[in-house]
């Protein structure tokens, strides 16, 4: 299997309140479609909010920050690393 066609991913950490899980989940499959590899939500702070880590590809990196940014203002970002750097 040729590696250097694989494009790299990056993980993005970003929590939500409860109630815009549901709207994350829609804008962030709809910006990123193909490109989302996984999506992990975790509940935080008694189930108030979310934590949600995308694995996402180079591309779909800015566009998911951009469209978070602009539709969920109040969505915290987390760390972001590329997924298998140490």
């Amino acid at each position: 299997m040729d590696t250097s066609l694989r494009q790299a991913t990056f993980l993005i950490h970003i929590t939500v309140d409860k109630d815009c899980l549901s709207a994350l989940r829609q804008l962030v499959f709809k910006t990123c479609g193909a490109m989302l590899s996984f999506m992990r939500v975790e509940a935080v702070d008694h189930a108030e909010r979310m934590k949600v880590g995308l694995c996402v590809t180079e591309p779909a990196l800015r566009l998911t920050m951009d469209a978070v940014m602009r539709w969920l203002p109040a969505a915290e970002f987390g760390r972001i690393c590329q997924s298998g750097a140490r």
